[in-house]
Order: structure tokens, then C-alpha cells, then sequence
């Protein structure tokens, strides 16, 4: 499986964004600090898990003053394109597509966006 791009509408400091790795090999995201470089990866999470691996509440992830963020990824399996779209809603029920149907529950997900996260801690001597 393959992230092919990623876009962000009001997710965290993002108005409108859209992420586009590369095609072949590894991605690095850098960029200086409270560029957002992490709530890409959180996006990305998101849409296989339907959480923030922030361990962040969904108000968290809207960006402030508006009223829904929105997370729309296409990937490609097995030489098969998916599409996965996420709403999430400060308050009241999220909900998560995949292919434009409404995904039940987050084995769905799983199956259709499998993101292995392995959040770090880092301590300073």
C-alpha cells in the first residue's frame, strides 16, 4: 500500500493543505518547529483509527473557529486506488468513508488504511 496524497481542510493549523510523497523510497517531513509536521502524520493516523495518537480530543484536531476539519487521503493497493474521508466534529458524531461508503467500524479502516504508529518520548538529561 501506498499513500499517494494526502489534503487537510481546517485540520489543526491547516486552512487547506495537500501532502504529496514521494514515489519511491522513503519521505522525510521536516521543517522548523509548529509547522505542522506532526499533525500530518496525526492526519494520516486518523484516518486508520479514527484517533489522535496524540491521545488529543477531536476539538483538538478542528481548527479554531471553525466547525469540522476534514481529511481525505488516496492510496493505492495492489494497483487499486482508495479513497478514505474522514469529518471530524468538535461535538456530535464524526464520520469516516472509505470509497464513499460510511465505514462502520475500525476494522474497516484498518483493513483499507493500515497505519502502524509508534509515538516516541524523548527525554532531555
Amino acid at each position: 500500500m501506498s499513500l499517494e496524497h494526502i489534503e487537510l481542510i481546517d485540520f489543526r493549523i491547516f486552512r487547506a493543505a495537500t501532502f504529496t510523497p514521494g514515489k519511491e523510497g522513503t519521505t522525510v517531513i521536516t521543517g522548523l518547529n509548529g509547522t505542522g509536521k506532526t499533525s500530518v502524520l496525526e492526519a494520516m493516523v486518523y484516518l486508520g483509527t479514527q484517533r489522535s495518537f496524540r491521545g488529543a480530543p477531536r476539538e483538538a484536531m478542528v481548527r479554531t473557529g471553525t466547525s469540522r476539519a476534514i481529511v481525505r487521503a488516496e492510496l493505492l493497493r495492489q494497483g487499486s486506488p482508495t479513497l478514505v474521508e474522514a469529518e471530524i466534529l468538535p461535538a456530535g458524531r464524526s464520520r469516516t468513508q472509505v470509497n464513499r461508503k460510511v465505514a462502520h467500524a475500525r476494522k474497516d479502516l484498518a483493513t483499507a488504511t493500515p497505519v502502524p504508529s509508534f509515538p516516541q518520548r524523548i527525554s532531555l538529561l
